[in-house]
């Protein structure tokens, strides 16, 4: 892959010492091997605060407001579209749309993707389950 901006800036100056402005092979070896290595430890450093960021109370509390977010958007959108007079497919579809779109369009936004009903199926099966709920018992209850 090309040498990003940053690296051949880098390269550059590491060069900048020599009149010929051309690396000596030992030299392009150890700037290579620093640039690699300290990108390879920004991806060991990231995986590891990922991992130990999600165990905490507040991280849990915070996805589970999120499902439940999900849950009450997606209940609402099925049962507004039941009320259209759509059939259980169709308003379905819309209650996940409501309840996972909102959430998808910023991910897709800020550019991560997948975004997080694909990497977490579970905010997709609660979409669902809550749009059926909606659509079915919603009724009953009003």
């Amino acid at each position: 892959r090309p040498l990003d901006l940053q690296a051949r800036a880098l390269a550059i100056q590491e060069a900048s010492g020599r009149t010929d402005g051309l690396m000596r092979p030992a030299e392009w070896k150890r700037l290579v091997g620093r640039t690699a290595f300290a990108h390879h430890e920004r991806l060991v450093l990231s995986e590891f605060v990922a991992k130990a960021h999600g165990q905490h109370l507040g991280q849990q509390l915070l996805r589970g407001t999120a499902l439940l977010g999900v849950c009450f958007f997606s209940a609402s959108g099925s049962h507004a579209a039941g009320e259209a007079g759509m059939h259980a497919v169709g308003a379905l579809l819309v209650g996940a749309v409501t309840g996972l779109g909102g959430g998808t369009v910023n991910n897709v936004m800020v550019g991560a993707t997948p975004v997080g009903w694909m990497r977490d199926t579970a905010f997709l099966k609660a979409a669902l389950l809550a749009g059926l709920l909606g659509f079915y018992a919603w009724p009953l209850v009003e």
